[in-house]
């Protein structure tokens, strides 16, 4: 399974690949509604293909609101090009258009041969993984806990894992942060 990279308010989606997604919680969507899902994996992914889509409809609807509306454009768009010319239209690109099927929680998620573990299931352990880690554009660390593991299934067997982080404000200087012999501990209180 692979799947895409981004980071974008508390949710967080990383470019490895997912070994597997075991201990499931629940088989359904847990917090999020279905549309806010599809949206956040539209408006953070990095494919080339897809910015074309979105700079194309920004051109063409420049006061429509991109979150509610592009996505059935999109849709439509991608519906019209299988009709007009089904080579041009991958399975990726028909996935990402008809939305996720459904989603899956996990309380633990193996990536890259880590696995990590959401607080909640953490806290009832005496050996913790919940905590996260991501640079920012300009290298700057942003530290977190790990709240949900959210598998998204589309169309042809694709999915999209994202995790959501409870971030802390470990600006240097401000004293939450301590680094000892390449462990960090941040100060929650």
């Amino acid at each position: 399974m692979r799947i895409l990279a981004f980071q974008k308010g508390n949710l967080m989606c990383s470019h490895h690949n997912v070994d597997r997604c075991p201990l499931r919680s629940s088989p359904n969507f847990v917090k999020m509604p279905k549309k806010s899902l599809h949206w956040f994996v539209l408006n953070n992914c990095d494919e080339d293909e897809l910015k074309g889509y979105i700079s194309e409809f920004k051109s063409e609807s420049p006061e429509s609101d991109l979150k509610t509306e592009f996505p059935p454009w999109f849709k439509r768009k991608i519906y019209r090009l299988e009709r007009e010319s089904p080579s041009d239209c991958t399975n990726e690109l028909k996935a990402l258009a008809h939305g996720p099927l459904d989603a899956t929680s996990y309380t633990a998620c193996i990536v890259n041969g880590v696995r990590f573990v959401v607080i909640s299931r953490d806290l009832q352990r005496t050996t913790q993984n919940s905590g996260i880690l991501t640079l920012g554009v300009d290298g700057t660390p942003f530290y977190g806990q790990l709240g949900d593991i959210i598998e998204l299934h589309y169309l042809h067997g694709y999915s999209v894992v994202l995790f959501r982080g409870k971030w802390f404000n470990a600006s240097l200087g401000n004293g939450r942060v301590i680094s000892k012999k390449n462990m960090v501990v941040i100060d929650q209180s």
